[in-house]
């Protein structure tokens, strides 16, 4: 079982590292695959690999097909179609998922079978009406296919998308012709879990760990800030802050536990019925609630079914090796959902499991809270050091103790109140919003530690993204320092550790660098890396209070890179496109020198100026404008930077337009031909004169653009000024990030993130 499990998800990890999908015809033959598995005992491993494969590519193809035709992306459509999440609201808009039914071609035809995509994830701004899950609605939207940032580092927002079975998004259009059908039907959990997170809401108020408490119960983490994320992630126990493994077999072992001698006190009832066998279902319905409150996350769903397992062999008389329920587990998760193995969080899941079953079974325990407490936390750390170093490039130094506090006084005291309180709002409302106040003080006076851990050391930083072989031998290394004690030499293993936490990261050679346009959608954001430091130069828009570019790209780009400070930021000038990322990047990573043309707008930030200069390593930068005296103002303001080295060299001017690039002509006309433009505003037509343009003579132009941006940048205008001047272009909204990587000898070659990282499921032109 624990070898063919494997096998299996070995074949859908293959399948999603495609850039490409087979033809779906070769789905037909996993009836054939799935009989050979069985009867055929030699090639069951090969043909579990093989059904692996070919049920992710039966799935996939159910997620990506039908997709939104082309002809319907842009255009206002009317579709008719059900509510299908609980609606998530911010200061701008409510998001909900849609299922889609009919639509209306135009006012006079009838409503016909939906062609597109069998589930969208919708916005709706400017006082959106109350919503509710069931619902059946008419609504008219914009649609889009999926498209997210593509960068090194980043989050796939396309694959999320894809494993949420999503295949467009948009927004809906403000229309008289917006209405509520029918209401609310089915979907009575997501109603329940709706109701029961609006009970909260109106039992603790807007307190401070409103947000947990909601996390804790239904699963719902959208209200924890950013500092209680940090104080979290920096000690190592954002797992608590979920409906986890560990929540769902505690409430099991409360249940079996209490329900026993509840039961066991009456003689008649155990006449009946045997108390081990009552006290397995009723864990067993405590798990499924449970599970189900927090939508049946990944986590959650490994856990019901390990729980399910182990009481069905109560209930059968017969104890199941939990080696064996954890195979079961895993391989029951891969037939539900085959892509759950692209999340961290099943891979953190399924390891930390696996790996306490194999540093604490079959050992001589001493007892001791030690042995059942500390060491398992311990084991955990050491345990899942690799998935973290590789998924996050860090690892909190303060987890252990932390979740030596943290672990028993979340599992039994707040959850317990929690989860009691939360299902008593209903019923009875005064005693569940009292057991939640109790829940809500219990953390408050934990909270206190987590923050002095938080402000410790915290972190182990790894030197950028580690190679997957490094982490694959240090799972063999961590697997000889967790043998039994009475096996010589465990120590050796620590020498399987030493690649992982000091592989050394690339580096571009003195005289050389390596600089990144980055994807954030309509903005900019670019980076320098030179052999010892790294520049950014502007960070990019700010979409929302809790997401920019900050926080969503550069800072992950930076740890991919294995950098730990930023030695100069330059913000060009100060619109929001383009230093709405700032704030985050402060809070992220030690910044060492900040310059702006506007260095009123930005705290502690120097003024940049025309003539000054710097050399690191080798590579050449000067500031060309703005001059000290110039009367520039607004985007003609912006900061422009000139970086050259022996393989090449790059223009970085900014949103300057017309009137700034006429006083600049001179000073680049002595610089061409410039081997990378970054051009001006984005490709607007008020920048990137024809006299500009050849007087720059780029090789080489990028744009910095946003995917179907309202501006439709680049302008087809500017666009032919420079394919007259024979200049290659690249775009993020179709590249992703493009990099290159200067050489002495010979011109560098592009590399586009978006064609690098492919996968079956990106956007693709």
């Amino acid at each position: 079982m624990r070898s063919g499990t494997i096998a299996l998800l070995l074949g859908i990890l293959f399948c999603a590292g495609l850039a490409q999908l087979p033809d779906l015809t070769w789905v037909q033959f996993l009836p054939v695959f799935a009989l050979l598995a069985l009867l055929g005992r030699r090639w069951r491993l090969p043909a579990l690999f093989v059904c692996g494969f070919l049920w992710a590519l039966l799935r996939a193809g159910w997620a990506l097909y039908p997709a939104l035709p082309l002809a319907l992306e842009g255009p206002e459509i009317s579709l008719i179609g059900t509510v299908a999440s609980i609606p998530t609201h911010d200061t701008r808009r409510a998001r909900f998922d849609f299922l889609p039914e009919q639509w209306i071609r135009d006012e006079h035809s009838d409503p016909s079978p939906w062609p597109g995509p069998k589930r969208l994830r919708l916005s709706w701004y400017q006082y959106p009406p109350t919503l509710h899950p069931g619902e059946r609605w008419q609504l008219t939207v914009r649609l889009k296919r999926p498209h997210g940032f593509s960068n090194p580092g980043g989050f796939d927002y396309e694959g999320w998308l894809f494993r949420q079975g999503i295949g467009a998004t948009g927004y809906v259009r403000s229309k008289a012709k917006n209405q509520r059908i029918t209401a609310s039907h089915g979907w009575w959990v997501a109603r329940m879990r709706e109701r029961l997170a609006a009970a909260m809401d109106g039992a603790t108020g807007a307190t401070p760990f409103r947000g947990m408490l909601k996390g804790l119960a239904l699963g719902m983490r959208r209200e924890l800030d950013g500092r209680q994320w940090e104080t979290l992630r920096r000690t190592g126990t954002s797992h608590l802050m979920a409906i986890s493994g560990l929540h769902i077999g505690l409430v099991a072992a409360f249940a079996f536990i209490f329900g026993g001698a509840l039961w066991r006190a009456s003689g008649r009832l155990m006449l009946h019925l045997p108390a081990p066998r009552f006290t397995a279902a009723l864990a067993v319905l405590a798990a499924t609630t449970y599970a189900a409150l927090s939508g049946f996350a990944i986590p959650a769903q490994r856990a019901l079914l390990m729980v399910l397992i182990f009481m069905l062999g109560i209930l059968c008389g017969s104890r199941i090796p939990p080696s064996i329920s954890l195979a079961v587990a895993l391989f029951v998760v891969l037939l539900l959902d085959p892509f759950a193995a692209l999340n961290a969080g099943f891979w953190l899941s399924f390891t930390a499991v696996g790996v306490i079953l194999y540093a604490m079974g079959a050992r001589l325990s001493p007892g001791g809270l030690w042995w059942k407490w500390g060491r398992v936390q311990a084991v955990v750390v050491i345990g899942l050091l690799p998935l973290s170093l590789m998924f996050f490039q860090q690892q909190a130094l303060a987890a252990p103790l932390a979740n030596l506090i943290a672990v028993p006084w979340v599992g039994l005291l707040v959850v317990p109140l929690t989860l009691i309180g939360t299902l008593l709002l209903l019923p009875l409302p005064t005693i569940g919003g009292a057991l939640l106040g109790l829940a809500e003080q219990a953390l408050a006076l934990l909270w206190p530690a987590l923050e002095m851990l938080a402000a410790l050391e915290p972190l182990h930083a790894l030197a950028g993204t580690p190679p997957l072989w490094t982490v694959v031998v240090s799972f063999f290394g961590i697997a000889i320092m967790l043998l039994p004690a009475g096996v010589p030499a465990r120590w050796c293993g620590i020498f399987g550790l030493l690649p992982l936490l000091f592989h050394a990261p690339d580096r571009p050679p003195v005289g050389s660098y390596r600089f990144t346009l980055l994807d954030v959608g309509q903005g900019l954001a670019a980076v320098v890396e030179t052999h010892a430091r790294v520049l950014i130069y502007d960070t990019g828009p700010a979409y929302s209070a809790n997401f920019d570019a900050g926080r969503a790209v550069l800072l992950p780009f930076l740890h991919a890179h294995g950098w730990q400070q930023l030695d100069r930021l330059i913000i060009s000038h100060g619109d929001t496109d383009h230093a709405g990322g700032l704030e985050s990047l402060r809070r992220g990573i030690a910044i060492e020198y900040l310059s702006s043309s506007e260095p009123a707008r930005f705290p502690g930030a120097s003024a940049c100026e025309a003539g000054q200069h710097w050399r690191w390593d080798g590579v050449d930068f000067r500031i060309l404008s703005p001059a000290r005296d110039s009367t520039l103002h607004g985007n003609d303001r912006s900061c422009v930077l000139y970086i050259s080295a022996p393989g090449g060299s790059v223009l970085l001017p900014g949103d300057i337009e017309k009137t700034a690039e006429s006083e600049l002509l001179t000073k680049v006309a002595r610089l061409a031909p410039i081997d990378v433009l970054v051009a001006a505003h984005h490709g607007s037509k008020t920048s990137s004169t024809s006299d500009f343009v050849r007087a720059l003579q780029p090789r080489t132009v990028l744009f910095s653009v946003g995917y179907r941006n309202r501006f439709r940048f680049p302008h087809k205008q500017v666009l032919r000024r420079y394919q007259r001047e024979g200049s290659q272009i690249y775009r993020t909204d179709r590249d992703g990030s493009i990099s290159f990587y200067t050489k002495p000898d010979e011109p560098a070659p592009f590399n586009r993130h978006r064609d690098k990282a492919r996968r079956f499921w990106n956007f693709q032109h």
